[in-house]
């Protein structure tokens, strides 16, 4: 006994594209009436990460006698099918043959090994064939649990679905144009996530130029509340020791606090003017040495 086993899967894209490119091929040998009639492993070549087909010594018009049927990419014909032919026999060339075989090779590609090869079906290995042959002719299949869509299309090749290769050609072409879409959604998520992102930014650095200013206003309202406070005391004490002396003279140079008052509001100005508002809210809160959190307040 001979079984066909892969080491590893191929990527599920992969897999949908060598379907897509065995079906378009045997759609073109069928649209010029031909048939390959030897469909297996051993003719089909991998060339750069695509499928061709390859030996057409087999390749008849369709409605010719199956010759190279071979299990389980051929099936010979039971007692229900006798319009594609004599029973116990493979019967006619042509879209029964065709899709049967890519059905299986479809089985291969996804399973990682041939019909019925996970199994022993019988104790003498040199039994397993024949029993392979009897269970196709039953029309009894492994059970399909993998990829719902790919399971579909297997299942259908080998139950006779399509009319045609090509039906079944337009039906592999759905999975590429399914990747597609997934791909068109991912963008589309990436293009929904890039605008939040854009909206959020703006929001965000309002925010934080409105708590910087808030800062630098508090400071400017702290400073005068500080002058004022030592306006008052020093106003106070004048006049307490103007009163004792009995001279109106303000022994305390006012001249000297303003200009200095003075002196601290043009340093701030200056600070303006050099863009610490700008500098300390045009980037993050860790860029310039501090860290503060958000608060969502609820009633």
């Amino acid at each position: 006994m001979v079984v066909t086993t892969v080491e590893k899967l191929e990527p599920l894209h992969l897999r949908k594209q060598w379907m897509n490119d065995l079906a378009q091929a045997v759609a073109f040998l069928e649209s010029v009436d031909l048939a390959h009639g030897d469909l297996r492993p051993e003719n089909v070549l991998l060339d750069r990460n695509r499928l061709k087909l390859s030996d057409f010594d087999c390749t008849a018009k369709i409605g010719t006698n199956y010759e190279a049927c071979m299990a389980p990419y051929g099936r010979i014909l039971n007692n229900n099918e006798s319009d594609q032919g004599e029973c116990g026999t493979p019967g006619f060339l042509g879209p029964r043959t065709e899709q049967f075989a890519l059905g299986s090779l479809y089985y291969l590609m996804n399973y990682g090994f041939e019909v019925y090869g996970d199994r022993c079906l019988a104790e003498d290995p040199y039994e397993h064939g024949p029993k392979v042959v009897d269970l196709l002719q039953n029309m009894e299949f492994p059970k399909l649990d993998g990829n719902p869509l790919i399971d579909n299309i297997i299942d259908k090749c080998w139950h006779n679905k399509y009319a045609t290769v090509s039906d079944l050609a337009a039906h592999t072409k759905t999975l590429l144009n399914e990747r597609t879409d997934v791909k068109e959604s991912n963008e589309n998520r990436k293009k929904e996530s890039s605008e939040v992102t854009t909206l959020v930014i703006p929001i965000f650095n309002e925010r934080w130029r409105m708590i910087m200013g808030r800062i630098i206003h508090g400071i400017c309202y702290r400073l005068g509340v500080w002058w004022r406070s030592l306006l008052q005391s020093v106003h106070g004490d004048a006049t307490i020791i103007g009163r004792a002396s009995g001279d109106n003279r303000d022994y305390v140079d006012q001249n000297c606090m303003e200009d200095e008052f003075l002196a601290r509001k043009e340093f701030c100005q200056d600070l303006e003017k050099r863009g610490l508002l700008h500098a300390l809210s045009s980037g993050e809160p860790e860029q310039i040495g501090f860290t503060f959190d958000w608060y969502r307040h609820s009633l």
